[in-house]
């Protein structure tokens, strides 16, 4: 408990090794702890300088001879309390270094907040940009909505020409996904949940007003195809806590893949009023 007390301190394993030994021993000189821990002498004092720096353990002279101690628990407490008024006034200058970095970046060097994905290319690249998310965030499972109305099918491409391997790569990558389509003729009419292990990219439009819409953990993705092929990303967490209501919230009214009908809306949103 101790050693992982002090590694979360900022002590490394041979300062740890060092300060343990010291508390054994008691008040000793660099080259004891040294020949104890069969360490080079000079790197040892090095060590001992900066657990000194740190407060840590403090310095006595023995006949001439410069010795070290631990300053126990006081110094734990004291070197805590001086990190925590570091940390503060670190925090206070927050907003200055952000100004200052804007300056020198020049408003492009963070990462923003939305992205555009435009063309064929740009989807792809959305896609590709879903799984990274996923990755990044240690997200086990995205959710996703599709249309799919009569309206698009008529002169359309397959959705697979922009998702190519993505659901083959998420499958590789163990990433569940949880799908919802929303169909209907001209527009969407009415949702059903969809088992991804029957999703077939092949059979669903990429055209007109075809949609889908993914959420990633803190991540939102809208991708259009047809004629003006854009997509967009949107990285805030409270726009996403709200999103995955609405799919908490459809979900908990949907029967399970190909087991009863799709529900319709209207059904639906009733169900969810009676309950309120």
């Amino acid at each position: 408990m101790i050693k992982e007390y002090l590694a979360k301190l900022g002590l490394n394993d041979k300062e740890q090794s060092i300060y343990l030994t010291l508390a054994g021993l008691g008040v000793q000189p660099a080259s004891i702890i040294a020949a104890r821990l069969k360490q080079d002498r000079v790197v040892t004092y090095k060590h001992l300088k900066k657990l000194e720096s740190m407060g840590l353990v403090k310095v006595f002279l023995r006949d001439g001879i410069q010795c070290f101690g631990i300053t126990g628990t006081d110094g734990i407490k004291s070197h805590l309390e001086d990190r925590s008024q570091v940390v503060q006034e670190m925090t206070n200058l927050v907003p200055s270094i952000e100004t200052e970095l804007k300056q020198l970046m020049r408003g492009e060097g963070f990462v923003p907040t939305v992205q555009v994905f435009q063309g064929t290319s740009g989807i792809k690249s959305l896609f590709r940009d879903i799984l990274f998310e996923a990755k990044n965030e240690g997200i086990l499972r995205i959710r996703m909505i599709t249309s799919n109305t009569f309206d698009q099918q008529m002169g359309s491409i397959a959705l697979s020409k922009f998702m190519g391997d993505f659901f083959r790569d998420a499958q590789v990558s163990k990433l569940g996904i949880e799908i919802i389509e929303a169909s209907g003729t001209l527009l969407p009419e009415y949702i059903r949940r969809i088992d991804p292990r029957h999703f077939d990219p092949d059979e669903f439009p990429a055209a007109r007003g075809a949609t889908t819409v993914f959420l990633v953990g803190t991540a939102l993705y809208l991708a259009c195809y047809g004629d003006s092929q854009v997509g967009l990303k949107i990285k805030q967490e409270q726009m996403s806590q709200i999103f995955h209501f609405f799919f908490d919230a459809i979900s908990k009214n949907l029967p399970p893949p190909d087991v009863r009908p799709a529900m319709d809306p209207e059904s639906w949103l009733q169900r969810i009023t009676r309950r309120e």
